[in-house]
């Protein structure tokens, strides 16, 4: 049982001994008042009418009923504010539930009734906060669904419309038909990169993908995978340099997973870097934090635009994104990924290029 000296419960005890206290007090007064009243005066109308009342009643019932009288007027004069606390907790509970979220208690001494005040206000700023992260999400799902659809209407109508040309034209000249077979092959192939993208997007967020963290050296992976594509760096004209102080980099990742972030990473370098710019991938360390820095050696990204570079479906240059067969997501996919390990990946951009820099935990 808690006993605290402020609990409610003691308050009360408090506030009926000093109301009773107080009423005695009140009742002596009164009846040492009248006795030097009697004394002075016996003939006066006061003197008699308490003499007829002590006759009548008689000094201890009256004293009773007067001492009761108050008792009743001190308990409420003591306990007015804490009746007053009890009326504000209802009026705050019912334009809570009428949607009103913005209404706080005052703060009140530490009893239980100013527990209940702190716990009502914990309360309502939980449900606020929820309310807030359910439209969030609801908008969120909303701008998902326009954004997919119209990722998907795009291609999905070149596609139908030289098909259509296709079937139309039966006997138009061979190479014409098989340029049309050929653009609409291409963009059934970007149909199904943003449908994988998607896909894989919605598994990351949700927490649905495999992760499976192991000690990988970050050094030997951001090796392979630029070796890997060797093909990519001589079709493009370009050429990276791997940069690393030390002979080894471990962390803490899923390997498979870290391999998707930095894919991306180089592959974005690749397309928006200037022709015959060498991508820098450079290793370093900061603390306990493990730090991989990919600068593409591009044009500068506006900072507006560089705030937003890691939303779904956000594209710095839709136009230049569509010819590139980007989708808008590859880089909302990375962060997801690097946050599911809880690291952190950030962009910077100048006049010599922009860097997508990636800190992952340093293994011990």
């Amino acid at each position: 049982m808690n006993l605290k000296i402020f609990s409610l419960r003691w308050k009360i005890i408090a506030l009926f001994g000093v109301s009773i206290a107080l009423s005695l007090a009140c009742v002596t007064g009164l009846i040492e008042l009248a006795h030097k009243i009697g004394q002075q005066n016996r003939a006066g109308i006061i003197y008699n009418s308490l003499k007829r009342l002590q006759t009548g009643i008689g000094i201890i019932p009256l004293g009773a009923v007067v001492g009761f009288a108050f008792f009743i007027l001190f308990v409420f004069l003591l306990s007015r504010r804490s009746f007053l606390y009890l009326e504000k907790i209802s009026r705050t509970l019912q334009q809570t539930s009428l949607g009103k979220l913005d209404l706080v208690l005052p703060p009140r001494s530490a009893d239980e009734l100013g527990e209940l005040g702190e716990n009502i206000n914990r309360m309502t700023s939980r449900l606020k906060s929820s309310l807030e992260e359910e439209r969030d999400a609801e908008r969120a799902k909303n701008e998902l669904i326009s954004s997919v659809s119209h990722d998907l209407r795009t291609p999905l109508t070149s596609v139908l419309g030289y098909l259509e040309l296709i079937e139309k034209n039966p006997n138009a000249d061979p190479t014409v038909l098989r340029r049309y077979a050929e653009i609409a092959y291409h963009k059934s192939l970007r149909l199904k990169k943003l449908i994988d993208d998607l896909f894989e997007y919605t598994s990351v967020s949700q927490g649905a993908l495999k992760f499976e963290p192991a000690r990988i050296d970050l050094k030997e992976l951001l090796a392979q995978l630029a070796e890997e594509f060797t093909p990519t760096w001589q079709s493009e004209n370009r050429s990276y340099r791997l940069t690393a102080a030390e002979p080894g980099y471990p962390v803490q990742a899923d390997g498979d997973l870290m391999a998707r972030v930095f894919e991306n990473l180089l592959s974005n370098a690749i397309r928006y870097g200037r022709p015959g710019e060498t991508i820098g991938i450079d290793l370093s360390r900061d603390g306990e934090w493990t730090v991989a820095a990919v600068r593409n050696g591009g044009d500068p990204i506006p900072a507006a635009d560089l705030a937003r570079i890691f939303d779904r479906f956000y594209r710095v240059d839709s136009s230049r994104s569509d010819k590139s067969g980007g989708t808008g997501l590859g880089l909302a996919i990375a962060k997801s990924i690097v946050d599911l390990h809880h690291g952190r990946i950030a962009a910077r951009s100048d006049a010599g290029g922009t860097v997508f820099e990636v800190r992952l935990k340093s293994a011990s």
